[in-house]
């Protein structure tokens, strides 16, 4: 059998002990640094360090209060909501040209937003939870599933916004009797894929609105599917009551 270690002398001079050789132990340091670099930590890393820099965040930084108590959560989450919608009704009512940058602005910040509070509390919570030998707790998985179809109805919101500021993108496949209507329902299929599209992209710009769009919507049914999962009480088998 060969060994990847030399003798070398103990501090006597008279007994030989084994050393690893340089090779071995920058191969053994090499595997252990690849293993702590991996795929998870990394993006665990990254959504952590994002999450740290949202909003409500930073507001809780200055105010305890807002730092520990959900109702702040739930109210944060209902104005959220409620923006998109209100400037999708006023936009509508007096036919107003929002201004298109400030518009696709603060809808890309809500959306990364969006994602970044959900991946970090429902996918990534148990991980640093575990990292650092503790469990994961959380006010409610109810909760959690109510705020998270609140984000989702929210990106719908912000993306109808997006189709009604750059309607040069898109060419209608049936018009409805209010324009809003086409943009909210085209929202509502491209990140669902229910019903069928009224509009359709014609420039590079609305193809990659809705690719956007339907890989965040992907993301979020596969968060949803994860609260639902984690709520289910677990099975009683037959096996189990007759032991």
């Amino acid at each position: 059998m060969v060994v990847d270690a030399h003798e070398t002398p103990d501090a006597n001079g008279d007994r030989p002990r084994l050393s690893a050789k340089p090779s071995a132990r920058l191969r053994s340091g090499l595997l252990g640094l690849i293993d702590r670099i991996c795929l998870i930590h990394i993006w665990a890393c990254l959504f952590k360090k994002l999450g740290g820099y949202t909003p409500l965040r930073l507001l809780g930084r200055k105010s305890e209060t807002i730092n520990r108590s959900y109702g702040w959560v739930d109210l944060w989450v209902a104005v959220r909501l409620s923006i998109p919608v209100l400037l999708l009704l006023v936009g509508a009512a007096w036919d107003l040209h929002w201004p298109k940058l400030l518009v696709l602005l603060l809808g890309a910040c809500s959306i990364l937003e969006v994602l970044v509070v959900q991946v970090n509390v429902v996918l990534l919570g148990g991980y640093w939870a575990e990292e650092e030998g503790e469990k994961q707790e959380v006010k409610s998985v109810h909760r959690l599933l109510v705020n998270a179809l609140h984000n989702y109805a929210e990106v719908v919101a912000w993306f109808a916004l997006f189709y009604q500021s750059l309607q040069y993108a898109f060419e209608p496949v049936e018009q409805n009797v209010l324009p809003t209507v086409d943009f909210v329902n085209f929202s509502f299929v491209t990140m669902t894929s229910f019903g069928y599209p009224n509009l359709r992209p014609i420039n590079t710009l609305g193809f990659l609105l809705t690719l956007a769009q339907s890989a965040i919507g992907l993301m979020m049914v596969l968060i949803f599917l994860a609260i639902i999962v984690s709520a289910l009480p677990g099975p009683t088998t037959r096996d189990r009551v007759e032991e």
